[in-house]
């Protein structure tokens, strides 16, 4: 599977991607250039992600094998990509536009991508923040512990209330480290996946067994890495529970001290009734 795949990262497509002149494809990935540079050592012209990841794993170009060198396409390159016509795959409303003018004009300001769960309703980006926050009064918004994985999401009055006894804020210090632990070992899975892609795709004159060796090694660190980045997870999901059960615990023991309190007032009540003359 090629790893530069960049579709998750795209928002709109070609309406006529025939009429696009078969040089301003990416060497990488093969689709239309995305924000195009080219390697002055060979010209040939690359999407600047797919090249960055290339050369972040060895850094020559995939195929000249000379070091890499990126530099600026020509302008004409830009401006044929630029006169292209695009549709959003966000809003799907239809329209066209040049895709020089797709962010500046549609993304930014015209497509209504963001919908709210409380009204029903779709804004685009600056009117979304603002009806969230000023003007939906049914509004669902996440818990603030969102980025320490909280999964709470509810209207504002209720997140509120749920964020008094969140033990995920609780623990925020301790899921913090683990995420970038977690987030560390990701990258370094992907630089591997990423090495073993260009090891297979570079098999030409290279002896099969060495390559196959080395593939080999390239896969045992990668299930090293997954192995380890498990093993945190589990960490995570047990040091949870640990949290969940002495809420719990703390919990009951606060009704029980209310209860306590409770029957004290009422042997209190009954005393001041025996005494009172």
């Amino acid at each position: 599977m090629n790893p530069f795949n960049k579709n998750e990262n795209i928002t709109f497509k070609y309406l006529e991607p025939d009429k696009i002149d078969n040089g301003l494809e990416c060497a990488i990935c093969l689709e239309i250039l995305n924000d195009p540079v080219v390697e002055s050592q060979c010209g040939q012209m690359f999407c600047r992600e797919c090249i960055n990841n290339a050369i972040s794993v060895k850094p020559i170009c995939p195929l000249c094998n000379q070091k890499a060198s990126i530099g600026i396409v020509a302008k004409y390159v830009s401006n044929k990509l630029n006169e292209a016509l695009v549709t959003c795959i966000i809003c799907n409303d239809g329209s066209s536009i040049k895709k020089g003018e797709y962010k500046s004009i549609h993304l930014d300001k015209q497509c209504k991508s963001q919908l709210c769960e409380g009204c029903g309703f779709k804004f685009t980006k600056s009117e979304f923040d603002h009806h969230i926050k000023f003007d939906c009064s049914t509004a669902i918004v996440n818990c603030s512990g969102h980025d320490v994985l909280c999964p709470f999401r509810a209207t504002k009055s209720e997140v509120s209330i749920h964020e008094i006894n969140c033990y995920h804020l609780s623990l925020r210090s301790v899921l913090s480290d683990l995420i970038r632990s977690n987030k560390e070992k990701d990258e370094k899975i992907k630089k591997l996946e990423n090495q073993l892609f260009f090891q297979q795709n570079s098999a030409i004159g290279i002896g099969g067994g060495s390559v196959a060796n080395s593939d080999l090694l390239v896969n045992q660190q990668i299930k090293n890495q997954q192995f380890q980045l498990l093993q945190q997870q589990n960490i995570l999901e047990q040091q949870t529970q640990q949290q969940v059960q002495q809420q719990y615990f703390l919990q009951q023991q606060q009704l029980l001290q209310q209860q306590r309190q409770h029957q004290l007032n009422q042997l209190n009540s009954y005393q001041d009734g025996l005494y009172r003359p």
